[in-house]
């Protein structure tokens, strides 16, 4: 086998291998994005819900200071039921704020994962891809190398049988 044939198989072979690698690198791109989506979306998750935590607060603490003008006794009676309903949905409020960022950010990392699998797919199919078209091109060569010696074969007895010789 000469050079440049060689040189030819081993591009074909190569060629599917570099475009996995590429693929696989975009995709771990992809996937430390939505990884750093999913920190963020917790980190705000928790924010916003220690603010709404704080939001209520203050809001009881007004409904407290209105009750307690109205002359309502707050500390029993109705009144502390409405405010400590008030207090649980609040803070059921929070809850429900941090559980959402929480399940934004896992459908992120799961997506994540997602990538990181695909882009070792990308890799391995290169891989494979490029063995086979390493196979094909050498099976191609050395075919083309059996046709040529058949031909020469043939014109050698065709030249034998007609007595010009060798």
């Amino acid at each position: 086998m000469s050079f440049l044939p060689a040189l030819a198989i081993g591009l074909q072979a190569a060629a599917p291998v570099i475009g996995g690698v590429v693929e696989a690198k975009g995709l771990r791109r992809e996937a430390r994005a939505l990884d750093e989506g999913a920190r963020r979306d917790e980190s705000q998750g928790a924010a916003d819900g220690v603010a709404a935590y704080r939001e209520s607060r203050m809001a009881i603490g007004e409904d407290m200071a209105a009750l307690a003008g109205s002359g309502f006794a707050i500390g029993s009676g109705s009144a502390q039921d409405v405010l400590s309903q008030a207090l649980i949905e609040r803070e059921m409020e929070g809850m429900n704020i941090r559980h959402q960022a929480y399940l934004q950010a896992e459908e992120k990392r799961a997506a994540a994962t997602d990538r990181r699998k695909a882009a070792k797919t990308a890799i391995y199919m290169g891989i494979l891809n490029g063995a086979t078209a390493a196979i094909g091109g050498a099976a191609q060569q050395r075919s083309d190398a059996q046709a040529a010696q058949r031909g020469a074969s043939t014109r050698a007895t065709q030249r034998a049988g007609y007595g010009l010789g060798s």
